[in-house]
This record gives C-alpha cells, sequence and structure tokens, in this order.
C-alpha cells in the first residue's frame, strides 16, 4: 500500500501545473491629441480620454498627430502611434490577441510560463514572449521589428520565420515574407511608458468577445413564455390545420 502511494505521488510530481486562466482588464491612458474607441468594429467611434476601459472586441483609433498607450491588469504595454488603429480580439493571462489594422505600435510584454500573446495583421502574424517589439502595417502588408528578447512571425502562407533582436520581417498579402533584415549597429529599446495598469477584473475568462451594451439589454428584457404542465403534454399543432376532436370510441358489444 505504501509503495503504491509512493508511486502516485511520484507521478503527481511529474505533471505540469497550469495556472488558471483569467481575464485581463485593458485600459486606454497616456492620451494625446485625438483619441477614440469603438466596443467593436460595428459600433460607432467615441472620443475618449485617460482611464477609458476598453472590452476584447473593441477598437482604438489615433488620430493624426495623437498616440495613446493601452495598458493591461498584466502590466503588458501597447503604444499606438499617430493615424494608427488597432483592436483588442482576447485578452486573458494565458492569451492575449491582438491585432494592428493600420498604422505603427510599440509592445512591451511580459509573458511567463508559456503564455500566448500575438498581434495580427491580414499579412501575417508576431507570436512573442517577454519582449520589446514594434511593428508598422497598411492595407497591403506590415513590417515587425524584434527590439529585445524573441519572436517567431509568421506570413499569411504559413512560412515562419524566428527573429533576434535587430532582425525586422516584412509581410505582404500577395506575397508572404519578403525577407528578413538585420539593423546595422546597436539596437536602441525605447523607454516603456509610466502608466499604471487597472485592476484585474473578477469574472472568470471567456472565449467569446463581450456582447455590445444594447445587446446585452435585449437578452435580459427578452424572456420566453413558461409553459404550463398541460402545454407541455398538448400535441403540436401546424397553425393551417385545424385542430379537431375525436369522439370516443362505441362501448364494446
Amino acid at each position: 500500500m505504501g509503495f503504491l502511494l509512493a508511486a502516485i505521488l511520484a507521478l503527481l510530481a511529474t505533471v505540469p501545473l497550469y495556472a488558471a486562466e483569467l481575464p485581463l482588464a485593458a485600459k486606454i491612458d497616456a492620451v494625446s491629441g485625438e483619441v477614440s474607441a469603438r466596443a467593436s468594429s460595428a459600433a460607432s467611434w467615441v472620443a475618449v480620454k485617460n482611464g477609458a476601459m476598453l472590452a476584447p472586441g473593441g477598437e482604438v483609433r489615433t488620430g493624426k498627430g495623437a498616440s495613446a498607450v493601452v495598458v493591461f491588469s498584466d502590466n503588458d504595454k501597447v503604444r499606438l502611434n499617430s493615424a494608427t488603429v488597432f483592436a483588442i480580439d482576447g485578452a486573458t493571462t494565458l492569451k492575449t490577441e491582438l491585432r494592428l489594422i493600420s498604422g505603427r505600435f510599440t509592445a512591451w510584454v511580459r509573458r511567463a510560463n508559456k503564455a500566448d500573446f500575438r498581434v495580427r495583421h491580414l499579412a501575417g502574424v508576431a507570436a512573442v514572449r517577454g519582449t520589446v517589439l514594434e511593428g508598422e502595417g497598411t492595407d497591403a502588408g506590415i513590417n515587425f521589428t524584434l527590439l529585445q528578447g524573441a519572436m517567431d512571425v509568421t506570413d499569411a502562407f504559413g512560412n515562419t520565420s524566428s527573429l533576434i533582436p535587430g532582425q525586422s520581417a516584412n509581410l505582404t498579402q500577395a506575397g508572404g515574407n519578403q525577407g528578413v533584415t538585420t539593423a546595422t549597429g546597436e539596437v536602441k529599446v525605447p523607454e516603456e511608458p509610466a502608466v499604471e495598469p487597472p485592476a484585474a477584473p473578477t469574472t472568470a475568462a471567456t472565449t467569446e468577445p463581450a456582447a455590445p451594451p444594447e445587446e446585452i439589454a435585449a437578452e435580459t428584457t427578452t424572456v420566453p413564455p413558461t409553459k404550463s404542465p398541460v402545454q407541455e403534454s398538448a400535441t403540436t399543432v401546424s397553425p393551417s390545420a385545424p385542430t379537431t376532436t375525436e369522439p370516443p370510441p362505441p362501448p364494446p358489444q
């Protein structure tokens, strides 16, 4: 019995322990110039100030000459430069999916325990962990540059390149990875923005983006009628057919 217990404990010791997946909060800060946000791609843009919160599915847009920082509750930060449109597709302690629509950004990422942090574009995706990176994109493509840490870049055709600090990958929608270039001289890492992260949410993580307020209201105000026991046992009758009552069978002769 003691030998069996020891074997079970030894087996459990070899099983990796995974942290629970919890949602991250995202706050817009260090706003300079005209910056707006919206809850989804179908919603209207609204001007925002420091402290505005952005849920998964939301987008941020900076005007010409404007900038802003999106800071998550785990202290990951993304600085959006002038004329940039950026989206949060999902954000949890184990997996964050961001998307550059157009413009330029710099990101400071502190992911541990093999957490997944990705920045997507129509031309490809950058998968990073413990990294400082830059990205600049248009409708046609994107250029990812690694400044610190490690990063894998995959183009729209599934070709992956691993970058070291100082290297850039130019991805286009039509042609995929156009090649990796290496900067000459010392790689300069930009100073991280001094903004405070928001408090972490207390709700459990979900894989679906939060619904817009109007959808939530519609769901909470529409209550299906409760069927009575008689209705549950009744036969469903098509509206186009009349309902008839069959006479009882004659008594046995």
